[in-house]
Order: structure tokens, then sequence, then C-alpha cells
């Protein structure tokens, strides 16, 4: 293909349709061109557009979904039943191993002692229990249960505190802990 000037082509009237064809072609080529660049700065701004928003969002600190109160400290509590009183103590009453520790006294303050005592821990929002657990004796009218890791999930919890005071009475206690 022989390259032609400008006046060759004008002096020659049947290299007319080639110049034609030849100036759409370059057209063409420019407006490809362009598109090609406009693309690219296109996609330049997005990516530092992204970037500029990853930063935003990394030193963002996330919103809470609901008020979460502080650790909770040992719990202890107490209430009256039929033939005495019940002190129920959880430590430290927190998320995994705790000492539930009971002690009971008459109504003139005096040890009780009971045939059985156990626990039943209850988490209701999370579909957890009764998990029932069995104190041991710990001195006169004292019950234990050490290290349990029962308690390893955050939430409102209840215990039930159930004594066997004789072989024909028995004695429910319902005792609210919020684990945190």
């Amino acid at each position: 293909m022989q390259a032609h000037t400008a006046t060759e082509i004008a002096s020659q009237p049947d290299l007319w349709p080639r110049a034609a064809e030849l100036a759409g072609d370059a057209a063409d080529v420019r407006t490809g061109w362009r598109t090609l660049l406009s693309t690219v700065r296109f996609e330049a701004l997005a990516i530092i557009g992204v970037l500029a928003l990853t930063a935003i969002l990394v030193n963002t600190t996330p919103g809470a979904t609901r008020a979460v109160a502080g650790p909770s400290g040992p719990l202890q509590q107490t209430q009256i039943f039929a033939t005495g009183k019940a002190t129920l103590m959880v430590t430290p009453n927190r998320p995994g191993a705790n000492m539930v520790h009971i002690m009971l006294a008459r109504a003139d303050g005096t040890p009780l002692t009971v045939q059985r005592a156990e626990v039943e821990l209850t988490l209701a929002a999370k579909g957890i229990g009764p998990i029932t657990r069995n104190l041991a004796p710990a001195g006169p009218g004292q019950y234990m249960l050490d290290s349990s890791s029962d308690l390893s999930i955050v939430g409102d919890w209840s215990i039930d505190v159930v004594l066997l005071i004789d072989d024909f009475t028995e004695e429910r206690l319902t005792f609210a802990d919020p684990v945190s």
C-alpha cells in the first residue's frame, strides 16, 4: 500500500473515495482512543474512591447493637422460704468457670442441713437448660458446686435451687443471675 500526500489526493479524484475511507478509519481510531482514555480515567477515579471509603471504614468504630453493661461482679442474693433462708453466691459471676455456694439457715439463724441440694441453670433467651447439678456439702448448712463452667454464656440466667429438706418436703427457690 502506497502512502499519498494530501496534495496528491486532491489532484487525483480517483483517490478521493480511499481518502474518505482512511479519514473515517482515523476518526474511528480517535473515537476508540477517547473511549479508552475515558474508561481508564473513570476506573482510576473509582479505585481512588474505593480506597478512600476503605480507609474511612477501617478507622471507624462499629456501632453497638445494644448497650452492654460492664462485667458483673460476684452475685449474692438471699431468699426466705418456709423453714429458713437461703443465700446464693456465684463467684466470680463471669462467663467461664464459676463457684456456686449456698448457705442455708433456719429462722433462728442456725445452719440448716438438707438431704439433697441441687441447682438448675437456665438461659431461656438462648434455649439453654435446665442444666441440673448436685451440690456437695461444704460444712454445716453449706453446699457448693466448685469450678463449674456451665455459666459460660453472657445473659440473664435463672438459677433454681432445689432443696430436699426431708423425705416429704422440697423447696424450690429461683434466683436471677445476670452474667456478663
